[in-house]
């Protein structure tokens, strides 16, 4: 009984300390943020210089395009988000329910895809979207996004667990496969739905790689874009506005945060429910 204790306090002690580890970057970035920016090279570094102000987050809002970015972001994140749910739902439901020559090879061609580094698809899609007059705009974002073969998988997952009974019953009622698809399978999927909402728009939210390379103004700039490209310098100076863009990465960090506590019980549902168990 008390070794049982001792290495529960052990493991308690561990995940503890890899919590704090981290967390370190995130909380050093709010210390960041909510200091002068005259204080922020202080040496040696300081959590708290003593004065804390919110004028930098009133800079990122008034001096720069921050919500503009914010607008396409959100619009980028949820266009995606929505079509990678539907377009992943339907390709794994035909996976699942229909047998075809080739199903099993063409699901396991689909799921390899993730082993691919974005890296190598990123010159093949440039040329692609940029000769199809789609450069520099929100489908060119959007597109790339929605191929996403970890919700296929996902689905697929969930979907081969489902009840074959109740869409036996759907059928002997006289409703076809598309109509038991969006009335009954997907009305009860809304863990899976949940877990690749969250991993979709996370992604998409976050991505720089991508966007900082198809996009080419402010005018189809997303956040970490314009975090990234967009911040001005000091006035005769090389040396970045640390306060800013410290403030701005807060900023960009909450939708993503309040996304995830609300609907983390229906990621973990989802996750667990298609087999990934740790």
């Amino acid at each position: 009984m008390a070794d049982r204790t001792f290495r529960r306090v052990g493991l308690y002690l561990v995940c503890a300390a890899i919590g704090v580890v981290s967390l370190f970057p995130t909380l050093w970035l709010i210390a960041t943020s909510l200091k002068p920016e005259r204080l922020i090279p202080h040496w040696p570094p300081q959590w708290y210089t003593g004065v804390l102000t919110l004028e930098n987050y009133i800079s990122v809002i008034t001096k720069y395009d921050f919500l503009y970015w914010l607008r396409n972001s959100t619009v980028v994140s949820v266009a995606a988000t929505l079509l990678t749910i539907l377009l992943g739902s339907l390709a794994s439901y035909a996976f699942s329910r229909f047998h075809f020559k080739g199903r099993n090879l063409l699901f396991m061609l689909t799921i390899a895809t993730v082993i691919l580094p974005q890296e190598i698809t990123i010159i093949p899609l440039y040329i692609s979207l940029t000769r199809a007059g789609l450069g520099n705009t929100y489908l060119s974002l959007i597109l790339p996004a929605i191929a996403n073969p970890v919700s296929i998988f996902l689905f697929r997952q969930f979907f081969d667990g489902f009840p074959a009974e109740l869409e036996e019953a759907a059928l002997m009622d006289g409703y076809g496969r598309f109509t038991i698809y969006y009335r009954l399978v997907m009305p009860l999927s809304t863990a899976v739905i949940m877990a690749v909402a969250i991993l979709t728009f996370t992604a998409v939210w976050n991505d720089m790689l991508w966007p900082i390379i198809i996009t080419s103004s402010k005018k189809t700039a997303t956040l970490p874009v314009g975090i990234v490209q967009h911040f001005e310098m000091f006035q005769g100076a090389k040396m970045m506005r640390y306060g800013d863009q410290s403030s701005a990465s807060v900023l960009c960090i909450i939708p993503t945060l309040i996304l995830f506590v609300l609907l983390q019980k229906y990621f973990v549902q989802g996750i667990s429910r298609t087999g990934i168990k740790g």
